[in-house]
This record gives C-alpha cells, structure tokens and sequence, in this order.
C-alpha cells in the first residue's frame, strides 16, 4: 500500500498532445528541499523525438506562474539520467526581472516540450523550499598564483583533478564527520562522481586519508562533450544525503595550461 502511495504523490499530471506524453519525478522525493541541496529532475516519456529539447521551470503555487527558468535547451534524453538542480535560496523572474526570494514558498517544477503549441508538459508534486544547511560552508582554499594549486586538466581519457590535499585539508580542519561525496560538474550538470570518502575519527581529530593527492577518472565520449562545450567546471563537495558541504568553481584546460580555480561565494 505504502509504494503505491509514494507513486502517486510523484507522478503527476501528464498535459499532451499529439499523443505525445511527459511524466516528471524529483529524486529524492520530499515534501520540503534545503537551500543548496542537490535535487535530480527525472522524466519519461513517449510519442516524442528523441532529438527534441526541453525547458525545466521552476512554478511559484501562490501565482501559479513561472517563477525561475531552471534550464532551456536540454535534450529530452537526458531525462533517464536526470538534471541535477541544486535548490537556491533566490533567482530571477524571467517576466519581472527581480530577483525573487524562495525560502518558505511552495513551488513545484514543469518539464515542457520546447517549442511545441499546444504544450506538452509535466508538473511535479508541490514542495516547499527551506533555508539553512547541515554543515557551514566550507572554503577549500584555491591560492593565488601558486602552480599547485586545486586545478582541473583534462587530460587522455578524463580529467585529472590536482592537488586534492587542499579538500582534505578543509575537511580536517572544519572537523567534518561525516562521509563526503566528490563530484564534477559542467555547470549544473553532473559529470560524474569522483568517489565517496569517509573520514577516520581518532578523538577529537578527523582524517580523511582516503583522498588522494589527485584524482584521475574516465569519462565516456558523451560526458568528455558534456565537460569541453557547457559552462564552468565545479567540484562538488556534499553529504551522502545531499546537502552541499562545498563548491569550488575551476575553468577547464588542457594539461599544458596551469589554471586559477575560484571559491563559488554563495
């Protein structure tokens, strides 16, 4: 009884045409998100082009009017693996031009077939937007000109991340005990997850020895694309729940540049 529950408070309703169909789901599916939580925006659908685009909307409840665009020209394929949103506290109406507070409202999300009249779309079950985070931020030091600095190099098969100390070293010293999930994006798109580490607790000393110097990972044809061509690189620092512990935004360089990344101020 408990699973068919849960179905029907995600999938919701389904607005086509042409025999066209969208449902939409947000993993994890909760009632409230956090500020800086990272939510995957999942779809299906059937009686589309696999080579056609879609636009993501953020809907305030109380105006039942695009409140924020989330993402534009996003290939309706993607939906499998989903687009990874990381909730803010803010955004910008598209129709007003104001910067518009989030915290405490309610909203729910639309996948819209773009370009298409009549609409063919899909709305998420309603959820609340609520402030604060489970950990303070971290700010994983990136230094000056220093060479050995964090940076990331794409490289051979995948990009190598350098001098990871600088992660476990902020880790460490904001004695964070719980473990960490590392992952790259390419905007507010995933690339992929470096790894999970956990850290040994000896006293009041935490370690993370787990992480290495560098990290250097494999990315197949489709993700290597994904990182060369769509905005700017970030190394995501998060819970295992998801709540975000830190971002370190980096631009992307062949391996025979030395690059600056730059603390994400939020």
């Amino acid at each position: 009884m408990k699973k068919i529950l849960i179905l029907v408070t995600v999938f919701v309703v389904v607005f086509s045409a042409y025999g066209a169909n969208i449902s939409v789901v947000l993993d994890p599916s909760n009632s409230e998100y956090r500020v800086g939580e990272i939510v995957k925006i999942k779809w299906i659908y059937t009686g589309i082009s696999d080579v056609a685009k879609v636009k993501i909307v953020l809907f305030r409840l109380r105006t039942n009017e695009s409140t924020c665009i989330i993402a534009k020209n996003v290939d309706i394929t993607d939906g499998a693996r989903g687009y990874s949103w990381i909730v803010p506290s803010t955004c910008v109406n598209p129709y007003t031009n104001a910067t518009e507070n989030l915290v405490g409202g309610r909203f729910k999300i639309r996948v819209r077939w773009q370009g298409i009249s009549p609409a063919v779309y899909a709305n998420t079950a309603s959820f609340k937007i609520v402030g604060g985070r489970l950990h303070p931020m971290l700010r994983v030091p990136v230094l000056g000109l220093n060479p050995a600095e964090l940076a990331v190099f794409m490289h051979g098969p995948g990009p190598i991340i350098i001098n990871a100390a600088h992660i476990r070293k902020a880790l460490e010293d904001k004695n964070i005990k719980t473990p960490v999930i590392v992952e790259l994006y390419r905007g507010r798109q995933l690339i992929k997850t470096i790894g999970k580490f956990s850290p040994a607790v000896r006293g009041k000393r935490v370690f993370f020895a787990s992480i290495p110097e560098r990290f250097e990972t494999e990315l197949t044809p489709e993700q290597k694309e994904m990182l060369i061509k769509k905005g700017n690189c970030r190394i995501v620092i998060k819970t295992p729940e998801g709540k975000i512990i830190s971002e370190v935004e980096v631009p992307v360089k062949s391996i025979e540049k030395g690059i600056k990344g730059k603390p994400i101020r939020r």
